[in-house]
């Protein structure tokens, strides 16, 4: 604090010292031989006099002041109105003096140091010297002795004098607020907010927007300032406060908005905004029943008043809506309908936007290739509109379908782009969606070690984000990885805690804990508690045509079925599955090894071998070495049982070197212990060892 206060200016710093010493703030401690600062008083008292300079520091400028010409005068005072990266022609056009006048009253500024020149910040086409103040204070302190009136006199000068073609729209800003030239602060403001989002810096051209906003709500819209600006300044404000998870505040911007375009009759500008704000309750206030209240007005008014543009809004946010509510039906009832008129209109960003919601509805509804097709597209159609924030909401959707796809490797990239997209533009919400989804897919290509970080830190970022279900798929996440790594009691408790909790926060139908639990006992050898998740798996269908499950995990139920008693049922669920599964290699994974339980139920071996080693195939080509080590085990008792030793001893030993692979990526040395120590795993790993042993011993 002192050496910014003084910047080390010795007469300044003593000043300072002994203001901090007479008003009690310092004082010496006799028993310590020492100096202490009374921290509260001193945080109470600097509180209070931020801005104020010290009555001792100020005598100390004055005697300064009071020895320089009036010409010198004017040009420190245009300096300070000036503040930074001053040039000799901005001082002579803001303190209205000819240029040979300035220059010695320049000279008398430069000997008496309380002007410093350089060049290292000068244009390097012009070389041209730029002037600072020597002390900060100075500056603070011929700027308030100005006074009001000739302040905004000579901020006027600046802003004319400041108008360049590489001048920044936050300076021009700057000047056009403090002359009082309301409509030229409200354009260079929002310039300067759009500039900085251009940069992905949220927080920087937030002061901006509200610089705007603020003019506009004290002293009302100028006449100039066109309704398309007006427009734009509460869409950015609001939309800038969404991306760093400031609500109520966008709220407020997006009610102001609604209000004003009443107050003028601009139906279009008032459905946009009651659009807006539905967004607000739904993604942020998390109040569905407000959120659709609004939706219906704004489609009323968007039919009344024959704005398509407007329709096709709320068509898109019902969309939206219906899917936070697990109706994926009525999501793609509005959301094709969105999509139409958007296509209608020629309107990029809108169907961009659009073709979200249906990508949403096809992805609950696991037609995952329906789904690649429409997000990729909305990929596409984001980036050539250059809303790069968007287009990384998208591509969080296509990672995510692209591990149900089928394509880990593909949803590696694409995440791991998005995550440091959303990391450097300092969005929140869309790190924390970003590293959850991230862990699933490190999970799948056996990264074991990085899927748990990132699953333990979406878990952290998601605790007290909007909306819950953000929360509830980090959780889920990480109960999987849990009973991935064989954490027993750990993936136990949280998949218990999800289940009790997964209703409340509708997270039903985008994860189900319930097969998870299944797979957890089963797992285990727990079959009569596997048994009894089992049977309360639910295969869903659409327009009469089975849907592929969430999970990835259908053989522990097919075998729970069936030691439970529930052939028919078990043989119904492979059935539907098979129905389903299309030409979907990761769920084709999950279909053979199902088939391989039932064919071994029967006693068929031989086709028990068969559908393994496909589902093997799949794995390897897939690159799944978490799937391929159980598989490789189970042939391996298989080949041993039919006397195929050479065989046995090949999946045996492809087996240990993908668990061992896989023990080593996992960091923590707890859970690496309980994973090398698990039952399965040792009855893999004792088998290639005696084996290796009886070949060495002969």
């Amino acid at each position: 604090w002192l050496f910014t206060e003084t910047d080390g200016q010795p007469l300044f710093l003593t000043e300072t010292i002994k203001a901090l010493v007479s008003d009690g703030l310092v004082k010496r401690d006799t028993a310590e031989a020492d100096w202490q600062i009374n921290w509260d008083k001193f945080n109470e008292q600097m509180e209070g006099a931020r801005g104020r300079i010290l009555p001792e520091v100020q005598q100390i400028i004055r005697g300064w002041l009071d020895r320089i010409s009036p010409a010198a005068g004017k040009l420190l005072t245009a300096a300070s109105v000036l503040a930074k990266e001053i040039t000799f022609d901005q001082l002579c056009l803001v303190a209205a003096l000819d240029q040979f006048e300035a220059l010695t009253a320049l000279d008398e500024l430069l000997n008496k140091q309380l002007l410093l020149e350089g060049d290292e910040s000068a244009p390097a086409a012009t070389h041209e010297p730029i002037y600072s103040f020597s002390h900060q204070k100075v500056s603070e302190m011929v700027y308030a002795e100005a006074g009001s009136a000739r302040r905004r006199i000579l901020h006027r000068r600046a802003f004319e004098a400041v108008q360049t073609p590489t001048a920044a729209a936050a300076d021009c800003a700057y000047h056009a607020l403090h002359a009082g030239l309301l409509a030229e602060t409200i354009r260079y403001s929002l310039i300067a907010g759009n500039e900085a989002m251009a940069l992905f810096a949220v927080r920087v051209a937030i002061p901006h927007y509200e610089t705007a906003w603020q003019v506009s709500q004290q002293s009302g819209w100028p006449e100039t300032v066109s309704g398309a600006d007006q427009q734009t300044l509460y869409t950015a404000l609001g939309r800038a406060y969404e991306l760093v998870d400031n609500w109520t505040q966008a709220q407020a911007v997006y009610q102001a908005m609604i209000a004003h375009a009443q107050t003028i009759g601009a139906a279009a500008m008032e459905c946009l905004a009651l659009n807006h704000l539905a967004t607000v309750y739904l993604n942020g206030l998390s109040d569905f029943p407000q959120a659709l209240a609004i939706l219906e007005q704004a489609r009323s008014l968007a039919e009344q008043t024959g704005d398509r543009r407007g329709l096709a809004e709320t068509e898109w946010n019902l969309s939206m809506a219906a899917i936070h509510e697990q109706k994926p039906h009525l999501a793609l009832h509005h959301g094709e309908r969105a999509v139409a008129i958007a296509r209608e209109l020629g309107h990029r960003h809108l169907l961009a936007r659009c073709l979200t919601s249906v990508t949403q509805a096809y992805a609950f509804l696991r037609q995952w290739e329906k789904a690649l097709v429409y997000v990729l597209e909305t990929h596409q159609l984001y980036v050539a509109d250059g809303d790069l924030v968007l287009a990384a909401n998208s591509q969080r959707g296509l990672g995510f379908i692209q591990i149900f796809s089928g394509h880990p490797a593909e949803s590696l990239q694409t995440l791991q782009e998005t995550l440091a997209f959303s990391q450097r533009v300092e969005n929140l919400m869309g790190a924390a969606d970003a590293a959850w989804i991230l862990a699933r897919t490190h999970l799948e290509l056996g990264n074991y070690g990085e899927a748990i970080r990132l699953s333990q830190q979406a878990v952290v970022q998601t605790r007290n984000m909007e909306p819950p279900l953000l929360h509830v798929l980090a959780r889920s996440t990480w109960g999987i990885i849990q009973r991935t790594v064989m954490d027993w009691n750990a993936a136990e408790k949280t998949l218990l805690e999800l289940l009790a909790q997964s209703p409340k926060e509708g997270a039903i139908g985008w994860t189900d804990p319930i097969p998870e639990l299944c797979a957890l006992y089963a797992a285990v050898g727990d079959w009569e508690q596997a048994y009894v998740y089992a049977k309360q798996i639910t295969h869903h269908t659409h327009k009469e045509e089975p849907l592929l499950p969430f999970n990835l995990t259908g053989w522990y139920e097919t075998e729970a079925l069936l030691r439970g008693g529930d052939d028919k049922l078990a043989r119904a669920g492979v059935a539907h599955l098979s129905q389903a599964v299309g030409d979907n290699k990761r769920y084709h994974l999950v279909l053979r090894r199902s088939q391989a339980v039932l064919a071994q139920w029967d006693g068929d071996v031989a086709q028990a071998v068969t559908h393994l080693e496909n589902a093997l195939a799949l794995a390897q080509e897939i690159s799944l070495p978490g799937e391929a080590w159980p598989i490789l085990g189970e042939l391996g008792r298989l080949y041993a049982e039919g006397g195929e030793d050479v065989k046995a001893k090949q999946a045996y030993g492809e087996a240990d070197v993908i668990i061992q692979r896989l023990a080593e990526s996992i960091e923590d040395e707890e859970l690496r212990a309980g994973w090398e120590t698990a039952v399965s795993i040792q009855s893999i790993l004792e088998v290639s060892k005696a084996t290796n042993n009886s070949e060495a011993t002969a």
